[in-house]
C-alpha cells in the first residue's frame, strides 16, 4: 500500500534505530542517548515526520489502482480536444500526492509519436477502494470525449522501487 509503504519506511527507521541501540557496543554507548528512539527529541521529530506524511498522504488512501485505457483507432483529434481537461483532473491527485505514475502508451516506438497518436494510457493511483477507482477512472475527459474504448481498474501492488 502507498500510504503504508510511505509510513512504512519512517518504521523501519524507528526499528533501525532501536537496532542500533540494542546492538551497540561500548564504542557507541556514548551516543546512545542522541539515538534512543524513547528520547524526547526523537519522539517528537517522529511525531512531526508522521504528521506530516499523514496530511500528504491521508490513510484513507492506501491502496493503488492502475487504470488502463485504450483509445479508440485514430484517437489524436480527440485527444487533443479533451487533453487540457484530462490533465488538470489528473493534477488534483498529483497535488493530493496520490498519483505514482500517468502518461500515454505511444503509438509508434518514439516519444513524440506525431500523427501517430497514442493507443491508451496508464494512471497509477491511490484511492480509498476499486469502486472510488472505477467511478473516478468513469468520469476522465477522455473517455466522455470518446477517446477510450476501453478501460480496466485493477488493484496494484508497487514492488520496485
Amino acid at each position: 500500500h502507498s500510504g503504508r509503504r510511505i509510513r512504512g519506511n519512517l518504521r523501519l527507521g524507528e526499528l533501525l534505530i532501536k537496532w542500533i541501540v540494542r546492538t551497540s557496543g561500548p564504542a557507541h554507548r556514548k551516543r546512545r542517548a542522541e539515538y534512543d528512539y524513547g528520547s524526547d527529541a526523537v519522539m517528537a521529530k517522529i511525531a512531526m515526520r508522521r504528521s506530516d506524511l499523514n496530511q500528504t498522504f491521508p490513510r484513507e488512501y492506501d491502496m493503488l489502482y492502475a487504470i488502463i485505457s485504450e483509445d479508440i483507432p485514430d484517437s489524436l483529434e480527440l485527444r487533443k480536444g479533451a487533453r487540457p481537461a484530462h490533465l488538470a483532473r489528473i493534477q488534483v491527485l498529483v497535488d493530493a500526492g496520490r498519483v505514482v505514475l500517468a502518461g500515454p502508451h505511444p503509438a509508434i516506438d518514439n516519444e513524440d509519436p506525431g500523427d501517430a497518436g497514442f493507443t491508451g494510457s496508464l494512471v497509477v493511483a491511490e484511492f480509498a477502494n476499486l469502486e472510488e477507482a472505477e467511478q473516478w477512472a468513469n468520469a476522465d475527459p477522455y473517455r466522455e470525449a470518446g477517446v477510450y474504448q476501453q478501460v480496466t481498474v485493477k488493484p496494484f501492488r508497487q514492488v520496485l522501487p
